[in-house]
């Protein structure tokens, strides 16, 4: 287990973030991942994320790309961190598959 854990319920994915520091994600249903180019969002203030020590539910109908019936999603996330010219960037993209419970 890490600092960032997530789980399946019926109807929503649940995100657990157990660091010091806020996580920055993006969930995209996993046949929809195969089909878009995106960028990890670096402007705290508009980017989804899990505030440390804190837990968040995602609906399933917030996940890019997801359909009554859909099995899996991809949960990519991130720290932002300082980068050149004193903006933020990613630090690196961490990728979690997670099976959709049932009642999707």
């Amino acid at each position: 287990m890490g600092p960032f854990q997530v789980s399946a319920a019926a109807g929503s994915l649940r995100l657990a973030n157990t660091s010091t520091t806020a996580v920055y994600y993006i969930v995209i249903e996993s046949e929809t991942a195969t089909l878009i180019d995106w960028v990890p969002c670096t402007t705290p203030s508009t980017c989804v994320h899990v505030e440390p020590q804190a837990e968040k539910a995602v609906p399933y109908g917030d996940i890019i790309g997801y359909n009554p019936g859909d099995r899996e999603a991809i949960l990519y996330w991130w720290h932002l961190v300082p980068g050149p010219a004193d903006a933020l960037e990613a630090d690196s993209i961490r990728v979690v598959r997670v099976g959709l419970g049932p009642g999707a």
